[in-house]
């Protein structure tokens, strides 16, 4: 499996020196990279136990909107599946994950 995190062209302040973002451009080239020499595969396929030979599973943490908007076209373009978990602790609520709010306190 392959974890990221955000995909924002510009580090916002949420994420700025986190080392959570990769831009699109650079996300593309990963995709591009798994397509050539591996077979993405669902999380679902990858925890079933039959995976082919060589295969890959994208994940990302947090739920950043930028997975969204950054990395979602761009799988979509490739065809490839991902799993986004969420940090439930602030669905629904304006919350924000504790270490994004202090890196946007610090920077702001």
């Amino acid at each position: 499996m392959i974890l990221y995190h955000a995909c924002e062209a510009v580090e916002s302040d949420f994420v700025a020196g986190l080392d959570v973002n990769t831009t699109p451009a650079a996300f593309s080239k990963h995709l591009d990279f798994f397509e050539a020499h591996y077979q993405v595969v669902s999380t679902t396929e990858f925890e079933g136990g039959q995976i082919p030979r060589r295969a890959v599973a994208i994940t990302f943490d947090a739920g950043y909107r930028s997975v969204l908007e950054g990395a979602a076209p761009l799988l979509a373009e490739h065809g490839f599946p991902a799993t986004l978990y969420p940090g439930t602790d602030v669905v629904d609520n304006t919350d924000m994950v504790w270490v994004n709010e202090l890196n946007w306190l610090q920077r702001r």
